[in-house]
């Protein structure tokens, strides 16, 4: 991206790619945050309809809990994509 500042990425123990330190968050402007995430280790723990199932209905209690926006959001066998709004009521991003 044209003008983005460069962030430095860290390795886990062994060697994998860990979130780059150094980027700006924004938080409490209502915006929408895409949000990706994977199984431990890239294992597809989602492959089965009973996985995706169990993790879709957990994603609808948290959604009741917290009442934030889902917009959309997609279960891969070793990952899942959200696009969520922010709730109010927790803050959605925050340093790990």
């Amino acid at each position: 991206m044209l003008g983005a500042p460069r962030v430095g990425v860290t390795r886990g123990l062994l060697g994998w790619s860990l979130m780059p330190k150094n980027l700006r968050r924004y938080n409490g402007r209502g915006d929408l945050h895409f949000v990706t995430f994977s199984c431990y280790r890239r294992l597809p723990l989602l492959r089965t309809i009973r996985a995706r199932n169990l993790f879709v209905r957990a994603l609808g209690a948290i959604h009741e809990r917290y009442k934030f926006l889902l917009v959309g959001y997609v279960v891969m066998p070793d990952h899942v994509h959200l696009l969520i709004s922010e709730s109010g009521l927790i803050l959605l991003v925050r340093e790990v």
